[in-house]
């Protein structure tokens, strides 16, 4: 069951401790996993120092911790302060996490746009005047649009430019 929710989950949080550190399953099985993921960008993992624990040389170790400057939340001389910091780290992952999911779609709602207006290998006036009115409703920037028409249209300088010139109009 944890291992299914390890390749599905979001957000994987670590509540670190002495135990958990000392645990060969978690090390051999979960970490590498959720660690893996979290660098292809699939999941964000959350570690949250509960106990003093040994922890920075994990694999975890070099991603961002909580609560403020990975301070053991049981150190804290006020410990509602603390998980107060936490819950603060969390909602501000997920957030950026959603944000690049959107951007992310936006991106491939764009790039499909491009496929279906260069399938017969040209850009009309009004296909170029609606990529330019799609890339200002999905706030892309210029850099991202010009990287996303050079990969569908196989880097063919000409059409790009007609493309721009004509949204520039």
């Amino acid at each position: 069951e944890i291992d299914k929710h390890l390749r599905t989950a979001d957000v994987i949080i670590l509540l670190v401790s002495p135990a958990f550190m000392a645990s060969d399953y978690v090390f051999e099985r979960e970490i590498s996993s959720a660690v893996e993921r979290h660098e292809r960008g699939e999941a964000r993992v959350i570690p949250i120092i509960v106990r003093p624990a040994d922890w920075e040389w994990a694999p975890f170790g070099r991603l961002q911790a909580l609560p403020k400057d990975a301070e053991p939340i049981t150190t804290w001389p006020n410990r509602d302060q603390a998980w107060l910091d936490v819950v603060r780290g969390i909602r501000k992952a997920v957030k950026e996490l959603l944000r690049e999911r959107q951007e992310q779609v936006n991106k491939e709602r764009y790039r499909e746009a491009v496929v279906e207006a260069w399938a017969d290998k040209k850009l009309s006036d009004s296909e170029a005047e609606q990529l330019s009115t799609l890339a200002s409703e999905l706030s892309l920037s210029i850099d991202t649009v010009a990287s996303i028409e050079r990969r569908v249209m196989g880097y063919n300088k000409e059409a790009i430019l007609d493309r721009q010139e004509r949204a520039a109009r």
